[in-house]
């Protein structure tokens, strides 16, 4: 199965968050695979650090992000979470 992501222009006065994805679809039968890179962010040192004291988190939404609404671009509930650990 082949995803395409389309690139689309961040609308949050903000902008974006540091560590937020692109938007990706998950098949009919609950499977999704995706390579996304985060340009600044770092593993360990520097800032901001995906393994600092305070640790990192993996929230995926139901919904698509918005890319205008904050903090999480009215995109419905969070349904699947996981801890970034190294």
């Amino acid at each position: 199965m082949r995803h395409l992501f389309t690139v689309t222009l961040i609308l949050s006065p903000g902008g974006m968050h540091t560590g937020d994805l692109p938007n990706f679809h998950v098949s009919a039968e609950g499977k999704a695979r995706f390579d996304a890179f985060l340009p600044g962010v770092r593993l360990r040192e520097g800032s901001p650090a995906l393994l600092d004291p305070d640790g990192s988190a993996l929230v995926v939404h139901a919904l698509p992000d918005d890319y205008r609404s904050d903090p999480a671009g009215d995109a419905g509930t969070r349904i699947a979470c996981g801890r970034i650990a190294g």
